[in-house]
């Protein structure tokens, strides 16, 4: 995927941070899907940390030459070389994080926010890692949150993007209603995002009861479903057997941030059950639904 130029140059600290600002950003090597679910996790993080939901988030981009002493402050960046990185950067004017916060943002399962699960950054950092990126993060409690991700630079060209895709992959799956369930609210918000990205029509479920109750109501319009594996009221395999019960012939998409372990082998097995490792992208996404669902 190739990164927009950068709109301005760069700040004095910035220039001063043992890197050499570029006018334009160079493509970047990486997975466009994965990139895109970065931005709309960070950005859904920095709206919800907005007081009252007033405030500003501002979203930057631009190319640096890190060298060696500048990566060393990142997060994941010790293990990176010194070379030209892409950045984007997502600021925000809302509650800000105090230093055990901050150390602790990108855990999985932690959140300030009651009843969320804390999924989304910790996605985020695994989609950082896997582009064998960094991150830079500044914060103080009541000014608000400034994340930046630096990819690196791709080398190449970038090739033209309708390049290698079938007529047959190119088609929306439109006309179809799909059902996500998962109690993670950032994963509701996102993958409702990405289906209707793909055309389909989404109901979101914020845990297995609910979604027994909405399938139970609307299953002969819902084509497929989604489901979270480890929710908090109802255990994926329960809900899973649930819908069984309910329709024996339901399409299945089991998703967990989790090895698929044992207990997935065993689920993904049965009939009209597929298996969607998380994080996941449009990409991942629609290759699990067209799968799923007949042609």
């Amino acid at each position: 995927m190739t990164s927009p130029s950068s709109s301005r140059p760069a700040s004095a600290s910035e220039q001063s941070s043992n890197s050499t600002w570029l006018a334009t950003c160079p493509p970047v090597k990486g997975d466009p899907d994965q990139v895109r679910q970065l931005i709309l996790n960070t950005v859904i993080n920095a709206s919800e940390s907005l007081v009252a939901n007033r405030g500003t988030i501002t979203l930057s981009t631009g190319a640096d030459y890190c060298e060696r002493s500048r990566l060393d402050h990142f997060l994941l960046g010790t293990v990176l070389d010194e070379g030209t990185y892409v950045w984007l950067k997502v600021s925000d004017t809302g509650s800000g994080m105090d230093e055990a916060t901050r150390d602790r943002a990108f855990e999985p399962f932690f959140s300030t926010r009651f009843g969320a699960r804390g999924l989304g950054m910790a996605a985020v950092m695994g989609i950082v890692r896997n582009h064998a990126g960094a991150i830079e993060l500044h914060s103080e409690l009541g000014q608000g949150t400034s994340v930046r991700f630096f990819l690196p630079a791709a080398e190449e060209e970038p090739v033209d993007a309708s390049g290698g895709h079938t007529e047959t992959e190119d088609q929306p799956l439109m006309e179809r209603t799909i059902l996500l369930v998962d109690d993670d609210e950032s994963v509701l918000k996102v993958g409702k995002l990405l289906l209707e990205s793909l055309g389909c029509t989404v109901l979101t479920a914020g845990g297995g009861v609910r979604g027994l109750e909405i399938y139970r109501d609307r299953r002969h319009e819902i084509d497929c479903v989604i489901l979270d594996m480890t929710m908090s009221d109802l255990t994926g395999e329960d809900t899973l057997l649930a819908l069984r019960h309910v329709e024996p012939e339901v399409r299945v998409i089991l998703s967990s941030g989790y090895p698929k372990g044992e207990t997935g082998d065993r689920l993904a097995a049965m009939a009209n059950v597929w298996w969607l490792a998380k994080p996941y992208g449009r990409g991942n996404l629609e290759e699990a639904l067209r799968k799923a669902l007949p042609a």
